[in-house]
């Protein structure tokens, strides 16, 4: 005969564990929300899938069928002053059609373009590229977009320019690339496709199906690395999934070249020079101190070599506009994070060093001209 209201001792086991986990991953979740750095909250949330939504705009990326991959349009940071506009672009919004009597620049690139390093937008070098563009030259309305998407090759911009950023009308585009293009040369299969080093969008897996829904999992798999964090290199390339030994990769590296690069960086001149639209070139700024010891630093420093001096020979082939801000900017921690990433300091001195490198090449000047001239003749 069993006493009315008493429990086996199972059962109170069952409750008492079901009842701390429902508290642990309401804390998570509350945690998240509420307390996690955004760093924290890119880490340990979901970019896509069953637990990319209960934080909102958490997601910095959605798939595309031709870029493999786009900023989400209306992403806001939950903290810090980061947005991305309705065109999928960091920064405030802006008109597709460019207003009448504007200078509109558009700055290419992947994470150094975008500013990973910096969680204010108006401190990326862009936007201060555009303060110190405005201030050289009061009264003229000068716009500057930031079209940088973390991850991004060569190869993806060269589509971006074209499938967005040349509807925008710029009246100068400033690729900015070298680092990211060194990746598919580490791979074994290296192709003019980059076929060996990027791939579509896979989504996610049956375990981050399962459990990607809940906090506690995702935070307890990524601290007891279990699981792999969070990136949009885990999704869309093979560097997490294929990484080779830093030996193979070194001899990965030794047999390809950089002919791919010289191929897109030439290809993304001659688009933007075919509209009528001005190109600068600039080197990039590159920390080699920060990068791992050993062979993955060999492959790095060989390939920025490789890369800038592309810079510098299709700048030459083409005749656009060069800058070596490689040369001209320090590559110390003050203003460079890591290897490549810029410091709110950095992205100062790069958007002032670019101002300068615009005046010098008479871009905004000429540009003046003409839309005087236009004016006075009644053209609207």
């Amino acid at each position: 005969m069993r006493l009315v209201g008493k429990q086996q001792p199972w059962r109170l086991v069952v409750l008492s564990g079901l009842a701390t986990l429902i508290a642990l991953e309401l804390g998570c979740q509350l945690w998240l929300r509420f307390a996690a750095s955004d760093e924290q909250q890119r880490l340990y949330a979901a970019p896509v899938g069953p637990g990319a939504s209960y934080l909102g705009h958490t997601s910095l990326y959605q798939p595309h069928h031709w870029l493999v991959y786009t900023l989400k349009p209306g992403y806001r940071s939950v903290k810090d002053p980061v947005r991305h506009n309705a065109y999928g672009f960091r920064g405030p919004e802006i008109s597709i059609d460019k207003p009448p009597h504007s200078y509109r620049v558009v700055t290419l690139g992947a994470s150094t373009t975008y500013c990973t390093a910096i969680t204010d937008d108006a401190k990326t070098y862009p936007a201060r590229l555009e303060a110190h563009l405005r201030k050289r030259y009061p009264g003229v309305a000068i716009e500057v977009i930031n079209a940088g998407v973390p991850g991004y090759t060569s190869a993806e911009d060269l589509m971006n320019l074209e499938f967005k950023v040349l509807d925008l009308s710029p009246n100068l585009v400033i690729p900015y690339h070298a680092h990211n293009d060194i990746h598919p040369r580490r791979q074994p299969q290296f192709t003019g496709d980059y076929t060996g080093y990027r791939k579509s969008w896979s989504g996610t897996t049956a375990r981050e199906k399962l459990f990607g829904w809940s906090a506690l999992t995702r935070i307890l798999g990524i601290r007891l690395n279990l699981w792999r964090p969070e990136s949009i290199y885990k999704y869309t390339t093979t560097l997490v999934d294929e990484r080779p030994e830093p030996a193979e990769a070194l001899a990965n590296f030794n047999r390809s070249s950089g002919r791919y690069f010289h191929r897109n960086l030439r290809s993304i001149v001659d688009v933007a020079r075919g509209r009528g639209i001005d190109v600068l070139l600039p080197t990039a700024v590159y920390r080699a101190d920060a990068e791992p010891p050993g062979h993955y630093r060999e492959v790095y420093e060989r390939g920025m070599r490789e890369h800038l001096q592309i810079v510098r020979d299709v700048a030459q082939e083409t005749g656009a506009a060069f800058f070596d801000l490689a040369a001209e900017m320090p590559a110390t921690p003050e203003y460079v994070a890591d290897a490549v990433h810029v410091t709110e300091a950095g992205a100062e001195v790069k958007a002032r060093l670019l101002a300068d490198a615009i005046a010098r090449a008479g871009f905004i000047d000429r540009w003046k001209q003409v839309d005087q001239a236009e004016t006075g003749n009644g053209t609207p």
